[in-house]
């Protein structure tokens, strides 16, 4: 990709692209034009070497500190802890970035006060209206204006008031998403409408389910024993639960991770009228580009493809057509087969599901839930 090309849909990486040629950072790009890339291959690095070594050791120390945790290239991260983390670098970086903003937005606003007694009554409303959320077409819009109403009134720090709608709505799909998936749309509409009208809401709650859920970034820790102080840690570190001194079942935590990643799905296809989504289809695009670039084939991330093509594909395939099949194809002759010589036991159901999907097309069948909008 040309670098006079339009911007990519990531602003932020225009403030790193100096830095990452100087120290030979990899920046991957997505098209931000309705173009595509024609397989996960063409979306391609910007990298220079860094003849420096210099400014390369100084980063390596900044990264040693926390500094630079999400900068620096997959050559220079493994250097330091090797195989800790499969991603890509432009999903660490648009992670961290991500963070840095909600983070500095709540650091501005230190000094303002809150009664944390007030905070816990506002929790209770939102959780209510929330809850009230019903399958109608009038509902959907009426809740969310509410929602609105409320979150705009108070005179909570922004920062509070973000995060709050975030943990709430969040809370509540990963309850009801496992009884019905086809409400994960519905959400979505309700987080597009209140997110356009909330200003850095939206930075929150996509912060939020990337830490609750590290596949929506998508990333993927694996096991080190040097860096973990027991196998307990490790899972509590991916997030899995922690009940009566006991880890949650691999069956538990996957079924989590699946409602999660329904709902991220959800949230990149939707388009509601009158309202701009912050992290529309281009973001689907871009998730789905890093996740076959940067992450192995395993049970989780199969879990994680499976549930998040099950509500983006139909409009991913809408929108890049052929681009969208070649992707598929680059999905089972690669990512399947990788799948396949595992050998896990535990992936055999998971990889018939996609096998089935792109073999059956159904991608063309949209999803359940996605026509219940407030319009006619």
């Amino acid at each position: 990709m040309m670098l006079n090309e339009d911007p990519p849909f990531d602003d932020e990486f225009h403030k790193f692209l100096n830095f990452g040629k100087k120290l030979g950072l990899n920046f991957a790009f997505v098209p931000a034009n309705n173009t595509a890339p024609h397989d996960h291959h063409d979306v391609v690095s910007i990298q220079q070497p860094c003849n420096n070594q210099q400014d390369k050791d100084e980063m390596i120390e900044k990264f040693k500190h926390g500094s630079l945790h999400l900068l620096v290239s997959t050559n220079l991260r493994d250097q330091i802890q090797p195989n800790l983390i499969d991603s890509t670098d432009c999903a660490l970086v648009s992670e961290h970035e991500r963070m840095q903003r909600c983070n500095n937005l709540a650091f501005n606003e230190t000094n303002q006060f809150w009664d944390s007694d007030n905070e816990t009554f506002l929790k209770f409303i939102i959780a209510k209206k929330i809850q009230q959320i019903v399958f109608f077409k009038q509902s959907i819009k009426a809740k969310a204006d509410e929602l609105i109403y409320i979150l705009n009134k108070s005179l909570r720090p922004r920062s509070i008031i973000n995060l709050l709608f975030a943990k709430q709505i969040l809370a509540f799909c990963e309850k009801r998403l496992s009884f019905y998936d086809g409400l994960a749309p519905i959400y979505a509409q309700v987080i597009v409408l209140v997110t356009s009208k909330l200003p850095h809401s939206m930075d929150f709650f996509i912060a939020e389910l990337n830490r609750l859920c590290i596949y929506t970034v998508p990333k993927h820790r694996n096991y080190l024993e040097f860096a973990f102080e027991s196998e307990e840690a490790f899972y509590r570190t991916v997030g899995y639960k922690e009940q009566d001194g006991k880890i949650e079942s691999d069956v538990s935590y996957l079924e989590r991770l699946a409602n999660y990643m329904r709902l991220y799905g959800a949230l990149v296809q939707t388009e509601v009228e009158g309202a701009e989504n912050w992290h529309g289809i281009m973001h689907g695009w871009a998730w789905l580009v890093r996740f076959l670039m940067g992450l192995p084939a395993n049970v989780y991330t199969a879990v994680a493809l499976e549930a998040f093509l099950s509500m983006a594909g139909y409009k991913l395939h809408k929108k890049y057509k052929i681009h969208f099949i070649r992707m598929m194809s680059t999905v089972s002759e690669q990512f399947l087969e990788e799948l396949k010589r595992e050998g896990d036991q535990k992936t055999v159901a998971v990889l018939a599901r996609i096998q089935k999907y792109i073999e059956g097309r159904e991608f063309l069948q949209e999803p359940e839930g996605c026509r219940a909008t407030y319009y006619g």
